[in-house]
This record gives structure tokens, C-alpha cells and sequence, in this order.
């Protein structure tokens, strides 16, 4: 047993070398791989990246597979760069041809995984589906851990091409995977057809698979799930014109349950403030979604939360207001989807200012971005 959070390991490494010393010994090739997955877990958790090539160089079969795939976590973990990637592709490579050399189908699926999700951090749609359809064709012969998520992986990276209408499809193949059985996964599979199906301006739809989800949640430890369920239903509701029941199921995400991380406090305060915001608390709103703001993480995180206040203000007949939040998003590197309905409000604000001529020139582009997500649908559905 270790302490990461201690600042000497020597004592536990010298534990682990001595237990994978006898296990050699005696033949005890059970013990000595479990030796040999905690020493690589503490290097790993303790970022010794030279240790953990250094251990690659001494170790075969199962473990060699084990130890290339977290080195590739290490290179593709938080820092992006284009030598960071390089090496995180090149340890995932070394991964699946140890996997492959020991005709281990779960490893290999594993090392799939990670080369898929490398590819996706770094932007390589087209790569990351491949990889991951590698692993769901390995899925296929068998029974293995870990599948469903590699399901929910290509729905997002299909969704992100902007063919939602295949996220949809990999989603179902994934329940057909299941069938019956009572998956801690499946409550993020529902929940995720409930996203697509809102995309789609199928509010129904989403709400029908959101509530699906909703009980399953509910038997599940995770923490996070209730958030995840909570935000993604009051898109749909609020658009059905339900702001009262979009509440309540934020009220039931939160018993016993507070925000304790970034993330948590993140997608209350966000989705509590576009909440607020349809029952005319505006204060509320404000406050919740200028929380969000100071915990968002990325560009299509403070978009969301922008195109939030400019809601905010609209409503409030603040319609220059309005006007600043949309320029911000203008400027941003996000989807497509996003800066239409950007432009589509900003259409709005600049006609209440009287602004008729930019008025038009943002309903031309929001159109164009709309009318272009379409053909993007239409074309990868043919493909």
C-alpha cells in the first residue's frame, strides 16, 4: 500500500521490487503482474515518466501492454503539443503490439481505447473513430469490460462531425450491447440520446430519454451523474416552457449531494442561471451565471455562458448589453451550432436597436450556419 500524497515512495517501491523478486522465484505469475500494476500505478500517479520507461525496457507480456498505455496517458494528459502527442501515439502503438503479440483481446481493445481517445483530445475526429471502431469490432468475439464507453466515445466524436444522427445510432448499439442488464453506463447513455434527441429540436424525445435515466441515477454512487442529468434536462424543459419542473430536478440533484468540484459548480451555476433567468429571477440568474463564468474551462464553455447573459439581457430589454455578449462569441473558436444561434439573437437585438442593416447581416449569417450544419447532416448520413 502507498501514499501518493507522500513525499518519499522509496519504502513502497522497495516493498513492490522485493514482492515481484519472490513471485519470480516461485513461479507466481498472478502476484508478480499485481506487484508489477501497483509500482506502475504509483510512478504513474507520481508523474515518474523515466521510471515508467524505464520499467517498459524490463517488462513483457500482459505488464509491457500495461505500462506502454499509462506512459501514452502521461504524454496526453492536460499538455497538448504536437511532441507530447507524437509520443502519446507512438506508447498506444507499443500497447497494442504487445496486446496483439499475447493475443490478449481486452488489452488490445484497451490500447484501441487509448489511441482513440489521444486522437480525440487532439482533434483527429476521423482517427479517433477508427481506433475506437477497431475496438468495438473486438468487441464483437466476446464479452469485455469497458465496451459501452467506447460506444459513448464515438457518439460524441460523431456528434462533434455533426452527425448526430449516427451519435444516435452507436448510442443504441450500445443499449442492444447490454440488453437487460444493469449497467452502471447505461443512466449516461440515456442521458446522452436526451442531448442528441434536444439537438435535433426533438424536445419530446429527450425528455423521454432523460426520464429513463432519471431513477437509474438515482441507485448509481456516482456523484457527478445527477448534475449531468440535471443540466441536460433543462435545455429541453425550458423549451417546453417547464422552468418550474427544470428546477425541481436541480432541487433533486442536490440532496446530499453539493457541488464539491470545479466541474460540479460549473454546470449547476450555469444551468441554474439560464433557469432563473425563464422564471424571471433575473438577479438570481446573474449571479449564478457569473459564478459559471469564473469556473469555465475552455472557449465553447464561456460561449455557452455568454450566449447565456445575452438571453439574460435580452429579456431585460438590455438589448446593447445583449449586443457585447454575442460579439464575444463571434470571436470565439466554437462550433457552428453555437455561433449560428448567436448570430440569430443578435439578429433580434440589433433589430430592437434599430440596427436594421447589421440586423440583416446577422440573420444572413445565421442562416448560413444553420443551412451549413444541415448539409454537413445530410452529407455524413449518406457517407
Amino acid at each position: 500500500r502507498f501514499d501518493i500524497n507522500h513525499p518519499d515512495h522509496k519504502s513502497s517501491i522497495a516493498c513492490l521490487d522485493r514482492a515481484i523478486t519472490i513471485s519470480e522465484i516461485h513461479h507466481l505469475t498472478r502476484e508478480q503482474f499485481q506487484a508489477g500494476t501497483r509500482k506502475l500505478d504509483l510512478y504513474y500517479l507520481t508523474g515518474r515518466i523515466a521510471e515508467m520507461e524505464e520499467m517498459l525496457k524490463k517488462s513483457s507480456d500482459s505488464l509491457k501492454s500495461e505500462v506502454a498505455r499509462n506512459i501514452s496517458r502521461y504524454y496526453n494528459d492536460n499538455v497538448h503539443t504536437p511532441k507530447r502527442l507524437d509520443k502519446a501515439i507512438e506508447y498506444a502503438n507499443i500497447s497494442l503490439q504487445a496486446s496483439v503479440a499475447i493475443k490478449d483481446v481486452q488489452r488490445q481493445m484497451n490500447a484501441y481505447n487509448q489511441l482513440g481517445y489521444v486522437y480525440s483530445q487532439n482533434g483527429r475526429l476521423r482517427e479517433a473513430e477508427n481506433s475506437y471502431l477497431e475496438s468495438v469490432k473486438l468487441s464483437k468475439t466476446g464479452k469485455y469490460e469497458h465496451v459501452v464507453q467506447m460506444y459513448s466515445f464515438l457518439a460524441r466524436i460523431a456528434s462533434w462531425r455533426g452527425n448526430i444522427n449516427r451519435g444516435i445510432r452507436y448510442l443504441m448499439e450500445a443499449l442492444q450491447y447490454l440488453g437487460s442488464q444493469d449497467d452502471y453506463a447505461k443512466p449516461t447513455i440515456y442521458i446522452l440520446l436526451g442531448k442528441f434527441y434536444y439537438d435535433l429540436n426533438d424536445y419530446e424525445k429527450s425528455m423521454a430519454n432523460l426520464n429513463i435515466a432519471r431513477p437509474m441515477v438515482v441507485k448509481q454512487p456516482d456523484k457527478y451523474l445527477p448534475y449531468s442529468l440535471a443540466a441536460a434536462a433543462a435545455r429541453p424543459l425550458l423549451k417546453m416552457g417547464k422552468p418550474a419542473e427544470a428546477k425541481a430536478i436541480w432541487v433533486e440533484a442536490l440532496v446530499d449531494n453539493p457541488p464539491v468540484t470545479p466541474w460540479m459548480k460549473f454546470k449547476m451555476s450555469l444551468s441554474t442561471g439560464i433557469i432563473n433567468t425563464a422564471l424571471g429571477n433575473f438577479e438570481l440568474a446573474e449571479n449564478s451565471l457569473a459564478a459559471s463564468l469564473a469556473l469555465s474551462g475552455n472557449a465553447a464553455d464561456s460561449a455557452e455562458i455568454e450566449q447565456a447573459f445575452a438571453e439574460l439581457h435580452f429579456i431585460k430589454g438590455e438589448f446593447a448589453k445583449s449586443r457585447d455578449y454575442l460579439t464575444m462569441i463571434f470571436n470565439k473558436d466554437v462550433p457552428a451550432s453555437a455561433q449560428a444561434a448567436a448570430h440569430l439573437l443578435a439578429f433580434r437585438a440589433d433589430s430592437a436597436l434599430r440596427n436594421f442593416e447589421t440586423a440583416m447581416a446577422n440573420l444572413q449569417k445565421g442562416k448560413i450556419l444553420s443551412d451549413s450544419i444541415n448539409a454537413v447532416e445530410r452529407r455524413n448520413e449518406l457517407e
